[in-house]
């Protein structure tokens, strides 16, 4: 579940996409949570630095679609975070 967490995060948010490539065990502990060890694999495999722009703009197509305005409500409040969701 905390991979599905993620991902919806990644939806609403392009910077938290961006976050989850970079650093995908840094955006599970900014929204409270530890991966697993399979989980954290998992993430690794699918989001890989060849697939990053195609993803991010298949999520942000999303959520274009669920987030009628911006700054997008079910974004993630990332109290302090350098890279927090702000408008589009």
């Amino acid at each position: 579940m905390n991979v599905l967490t993620l991902i919806g995060a990644a939806v609403s948010c392009r910077e938290f996409c961006d976050l989850l490539f970079d650093d995908p065990a840094r955006a599970a502990a900014l929204l409270g949570f530890t991966l697993s060890r399979q989980e954290f694999e998992l993430l690794k495999e699918a989001f890989t630095s060849k697939a990053r722009k195609e993803m991010c703009d298949h999520l942000e197509s999303l959520r274009m679609m669920l987030c009628k305005k911006s700054p997008c409500p079910f974004a993630p409040y990332l109290p302090g975070h350098e890279q927090a969701c702000a408008a589009d």
